[in-house]
């Protein structure tokens, strides 16, 4: 991959995590507006090193963003950027997305993707989105 396309990959995938943190925060943030200036964290510290909810301090849970390896029997291999390997399950449930609407055909070996979903205790990952980043 060259520098230019890989800034671009970089800088794509900023603006889309950005932009869900930012939705979702929104959202959260209109829920939680009865309970005070510290929203509803108030009495609900992590132990251990973990953020409140229990999540372990500097991981997403159930984000996911890499290139596809393989692709089987409802499972994708995601190398991170990190080159660690994760597996992301999928089902009838997940969505898929590009700047278009997308399908499970649009995700191929090779795919760059961001990946949402529910961390599991194996380590894997349940997709509930698959957002496609074109990589030119």
């Amino acid at each position: 991959m060259t520098t230019k396309a890989t800034i671009a990959a970089t800088a794509i995938i900023c603006l889309l995590i950005g932009g869900a943190g930012g939705y979702f925060g929104r959202g959260l943030m209109r829920q939680n507006r009865a309970f005070g200036p510290t929203g509803n964290f108030q009495g609900r510290s992590g132990q251990n090193g973990q953020m409140p909810g229990g999540l372990p301090a500097g991981q997403a849970g159930g984000r996911v963003i890499g290139q596809v390896q393989s692709i089987a029997d409802g499972r994708l291999t995601v190398k991170t950027p990190n080159n660690s390997s994760k597996i992301v399950l999928v089902n009838s449930t997940t969505t898929y997305q590009k700047m278009t609407n997308g399908s499970s055909e649009d995700v191929t070996t090779g795919t760059q993707v961001l990946i949402m979903g529910q961390q599991n205790p194996d380590g894997s990952t349940t997709a509930t989105s698959i957002q496609i980043i074109p990589i030119k």
